[in-house]
This record gives structure tokens, sequence and C-alpha cells, in this order.
């Protein structure tokens, strides 16, 4: 018998079902199995409504037709005195069903209609708390309970707790997982509706731009536009990557200086050398910095490459380094006067601003050209 109830032990906790959280294939396992062992004609399984006044039957089973069926919930207003002795946590071993004060409530319901004789009902807890019951009974023989059984079905409430704590977590899991693809959704129509709105202002703008036929009102229209797209590009690599959260700062201020010599740069022949690793930034900071790059390329490619300038060069550079991203934006033009550099040359305060956004250390160096560092 001894050796049964182990073997019976280890195949129950070897099961699938119980790795998988399948609650239902599981206990149909456990109670047919735990019979079995027991030699017993019933077993049932039971668990505590949310507020503990009910409980509500996993299934039960009987080993002489072989048979399972849900039973009816329980309710504490019918039964006070059995959940006030179930609710005390305690195994509850009745070798005579009828003489049991457990059972006083169940005798005309229960006991007397099944002619159960002997019962063990064995609490089932999680993480400390009693969560239900597993009930073993004999019918129409008289049975005492041997300690080694008393400890079999101890066993067998441990393992069905396993699987209903199992259960339990995966439940909360595909919540999880349907919650998070629900949110993805919502972000990337979020995302996608921007895009297009940015576009239809970046579209607004390019029409409101051929009324003016002078060339300084045409430049500002480029400037707005150039900004826009800047913020634009964002949520266009944010919707190709499915990524809502980061994007690869490489591939966007490849669009950026793309998008500014597409505008800037036609006919001047410009050597762009472009040094970009993959680095990726978090949203709330892709902004700003896109905003801060687009004002200093801008600049270059409005004032470093005139007629002059036979030679026109670019170099980019985008790395990490010790925890801490850097860019590197330099041109050999004119460059600019210290004096401008501070007091509001190419977008000054709005660089400024934008740094602060990131927390930055942005410098800038006049020397064979104009050069940008910054560092966040």
């Amino acid at each position: 018998m001894q050796t049964d109830f182990i073997n019976t032990i280890e195949g129950l906790a070897k099961s699938p079902h119980i790795r998988s959280g399948d609650i239902v294939s599981y206990t149909e396992e456990i109670l047919k199995e735990s019979s079995i062992a027991l030699n017993c004609e019933r077993t049932n399984a039971w668990v505590f409504n949310d507020l503990e006044n009910s409980l509500i039957s996993l299934n039960s089973y009987r080993s002489s037709i072989n048979t399972f069926k849900v039973e009816g919930s329980l309710n504490e207003s019918d039964l006070p005195n059995y959940f006030n002795y179930l609710k005390k946590g305690e195994i509850f071993v009745s070798n005579d069903a009828k003489k049991a004060k457990i059972n006083s409530e169940l005798m005309s319901i229960y006991i007397d209609p099944l002619k159960i004789t002997a019962m063990i009902d064995v609490p089932i807890r999680s993480e400390g708390d009693m969560i239900g019951v597993i009930c073993f009974e004999h019918v129409e023989i008289q049975h005492e309970w041997t300690m080694a059984e008393q400890k079999f079905t101890q066993s067998v409430a441990q393992l069905l707790s396993l699987a209903l704590e199992t259960n339990k977590k995966r439940i909360y899991r595909e919540k999880l997982e349907k919650t998070i693809a629900e949110k993805e959704l919502l972000i990337a129509e979020v995302n996608h509706r921007v895009k297009n709105n940015m576009s239809v202002i970046i579209s607004l703008l390019q029409l409101q731009k051929l009324k003016y036929d002078d060339e300084n009102n045409s430049g500002l229209f480029d400037e707005v536009i150039n900004k826009v797209y800047s913020m634009s590009a964002i949520q266009d690599r944010l919707h190709m990557s499915q990524d809502f959260t980061e994007i690869n700062l490489g591939i966007y201020v490849s669009d950026l200086v793309n998008n500014l010599n597409e505008t800037y740069g036609t006919g001047k022949n410009i050597n762009i050398k472009l040094d970009l690793s993959k680095v990726f930034l978090d949203i709330t900071k892709a902004v700003p910095f896109g905003l801060i790059v687009n004002e200093v390329l801008t600049n270059s490619f409005k004032y470093a490459f005139e007629e002059k300038n036979t030679s026109p060069k670019l170099e980019i550079a985008i790395f990490s380094k010790n925890g801490k991203t850097h860019a590197r934006i330099k041109d050999n033009g004119p460059g600019m006067k210290k004096a401008d550099l501070l007091q509001g040359g190419m977008g000054h305060d709005i660089i400024q601003n934008l740094n602060k956004q990131i927390e930055g250390e942005i410098t800038f160096n006049s020397t064979n050209g104009l050069e940008m560092t910054l560092i966040f």
C-alpha cells in the first residue's frame, strides 16, 4: 500500500497538466488516481469563491462507474457549521461520517443520499491561505483511515494546490499578454495618426510656401517644414519598427540628413560622411535630440557650403560610450564667431532649451569649420 501511494504521488507530480496549469485535466487525473490508490468510491475537489462564502466544484469522481461530474455549489448560508469547520484549515478525518460533527448539516442532502460511510476533508492551501478542500469518501463500507492514507491525501492536496497556482499564473499571464497586445495596437494606431497628421501639416506648409515668391519667406517655410519633419520622422521610424518606445538614432539621423540635403544641398555636391553606430534612444528624448540635430544641420547646409567652399564636407558621428550617447556634427565651412555662438546665432536659444530637456552637455568649436559635440 505504501509503495502504491509513493508511485501515485510520483506519477501525479510528473504530469504535464501540473506544469501547464490545465486545471480541468489535472483535477480529473488527480481525483481518479487518488481514488484508485485509496480504493475509495468517491473523490471530489472544491475551491472557495472570492468572498469565501461558497464552495465551487472543480469536479467529482465515482470509481464504480468511472464517471466525472461537476457538482452544484455549496453555500455558507445553507451550511454555516460546515463552513466554520472548514475555515479552521485543518484536516478532518471521519471514520464514521454520520457521527462526525462537521457533517451534521450534510446528512440529509449529502451523506445519507450518497450512502457515505467514511470520509476525509483535506484543506487546499495557496501561499499560506486555505483556498478549498479535497474530499475522499468511502460508500457503503466501514473504513478507518490509516496514518499512511491521511499523509497520502495531504500530499494529493498539495499537488492540486500547485496546479491551481500554476493555472492562476497562466490566467494572469494570458490577461497580461492580451492587455499588452491591446496597448500595442492602440499605441500603433495613435502613432499612425500622429504620423498622418504631421504629413498633412507638412503638405499644408508646402502649399502655403508656394504662395510666396520671395526667398526670405520661402526659407522660413523650409525651416518650419524641416522641424516638423524631424518629429514626423520619429513617428515613421516607430511605425516601421513596431517598437513604440525607442528608435535607432543612426537610421533616424540618416533620414534627417537626406531630407535636409534634398532641401538645401541641391547642386552643392556635398561630401557627406556618416559614422552612425546602432544606438537606441527613448522616444521622450528622441524628439528634442532630433530638433537639435535639425538646427545644427540646417545651419551647416545653409551657411557652410556656399560657392566659396569648393569641397563642401559634412561629417556626422553617433556612438555610445560609457553609458552615454555621443553625437558629433562637423562641417568645413567658415565657422562662426565666438560672439555669434554665445549670443543667439544658429538658433542658439532653441538648442539650449532643447538640450535642457535631455540633460545634455553641448559644446561648439569654430576652428576649421563648425563642430558641435553633444553628450547625454
